[in-house]
C-alpha cells in the first residue's frame, strides 16, 4: 500500500516537469522566430521596390494664391426698409449695389394701397345711465339720469321735462317688474325721448347702448399718408392717388370691408381684397356705455326694498 502511494507521487512530479519543459521550448521557439523576422525586415530597409507597380510618383508643387481685396464701393442712396425688414440688395451690370432688381420679376405684386383703420357704429348722442325712483307708484317722481355724448356731461330730467341744452324732451318712462321662481326680481326700465333736432322718438334702456344710423369707416394708406377716405355705403366708388376703388361689401361682425381696385394704366385686371380692421382684437362696437354703471347699481340697490 505504501509503495502504491509513492508511485503516484512520483508520477505527478514527472508530469509537472514535463509541462514545464514543454513551455520553455515554446518560448525559445517564439523568440527565435521573432528574431528572424526582425532580421528580414532590417534587410529590406533602404532598398527601393522594383517593378511596374512600384514606380515613384512626382510630388506636385502647390503655389499659394494671394487674394487681393479691393475696397468696397460707396453704396447708392435710396434704401427703403423697416426696422425688422432687411433690404433686398442686387448688383447691376456694372457691379454696383442697387435696390432695383436687374431683371423683370413677375412675382412682385404692387401693394393694394389701402388698409382699414376704422369700422364702427356711432352711438346716438343721448344715452340713458339710470334712474332714481322716489315713489314706486308714481313714475312722474322718478329722476332720470342721461349722458350727453356730444358734451360729455350728465343730464337729469323727469317725465315731461325739456332739456334745451341737449335738445331733447322726456316723453315717457315705465318700469316693469318680474319675479322669478326663486324669488329674484328682474326690472326693465324704458324711457322714450323726442329728439328736438329731428323730431324723432327714441327709446332708451339703462345699460344698453343706442346706436345712430350709419357706420363710421375710415380707409388709409401706408404708401401715401395723405390718403384718408370715409366710405358710407356699399357700392360707393372713390378715387385716390393710388388708383380707383369701389366698396363691395361691409361686414361689421367680421370687422372687414371688401374693396375692389379698378385697373388703370399697366394693370389689366381687377383686384379685390377684404381688409381686416387694424387692431381687430378690439371690439368694433361699444356694447355698454361706461357711464351706465349707476343704472346697474341703482337697480341692485333698490331690489332689496321691493
Amino acid at each position: 500500500m505504501r509503495f502504491s502511494l509513492m508511485s503516484n507521487y512520483y508520477d505527478k512530479i514527472l508530469l509537472i516537469l514535463g509541462l514545464i519543459s514543454l513551455t520553455m521550448s515554446a518560448v525559445v521557439a517564439t523568440i527565435f522566430i521573432s528574431a528572424a523576422d526582425v532580421e528580414s525586415s532590417a534587410a529590406l530597409i533602404g532598398k527601393s521596390l522594383q517593378g511596374e507597380n512600384f514606380k515613384q510618383l512626382p510630388i506636385p508643387q502647390i503655389q499659394p494664391n494671394v487674394a487681393s481685396w479691393p475696397e468696397a464701393p460707396k453704396q447708392s442712396t435710396g434704401w427703403v426698409y423697416d426696422v425688422f425688414t432687411p433690404p433686398q440688395i442686387f448688383l447691376d451690370d456694372e457691379g454696383n449695389f442697387t435696390i432695383k432688381p436687374p431683371y423683370e420679376d413677375a412675382a412682385i405684386v404692387q401693394p393694394f394701397g389701402l388698409y382699414l383703420a376704422k369700422l364702427e357704429r356711432p352711438l346716438y348722442r343721448i344715452q340713458m345711465d339710470g334712474y332714481i325712483e322716489e315713489d314706486y307708484n308714481d313714475a312722474s317722481k322718478t329722476l332720470l339720469l342721461f349722458h350727453d355724448i356730444e358734451s360729455g356731461g350728465s343730464v337729469r330730467a323727469r317725465i315731461g321735462a325739456t332739456v334745451d341744452s341737449s335738445a331733447f324732451k322726456v316723453v315717457s318712462f315705465d318700469v316693469s317688474r318680474e319675479f322669478g321662481e326663486d324669488g329674484s326680481l328682474t326690472k326693465t326700465a324704458i324711457v322714450q325721448i323726442m329728439d328736438l333736432r329731428t323730431g324723432d322718438t327714441k327709446t332708451l334702456t339703462p345699460g344698453e347702448a343706442l346706436y345712430a344710423e350709419g357706420i363710421d369707416i375710415e380707409l388709409r394708406s401706408r404708401e401715401d399718408q395723405t390718403v384718408q377716405v370715409f366710405p358710407t355705403f356699399e357700392g360707393q366708388e372713390f378715387s385716390t392717388s393710388l388708383g380707383e376703388y369701389k366698396v363691395e361689401a361691409i361686414n361689421l361682425d367680421a370687422r372687414t370691408i371688401t374693396v375692389k381696385k379698378i385697373p388703370t394704366g399697366d394693370e389689366d385686371e381687377y383686384r379685390v381684397e377684404t381688409l381686416l380692421l387694424e387692431n381687430s382684437f378690439e371690439s368694433i362696437e361699444t356694447i355698454t356705455n361706461p357711464n351706465t354703471a349707476p343704472a346697474t347699481i341703482t337697480d341692485s340697490f333698490e331690489s332689496f326694498f321691493q
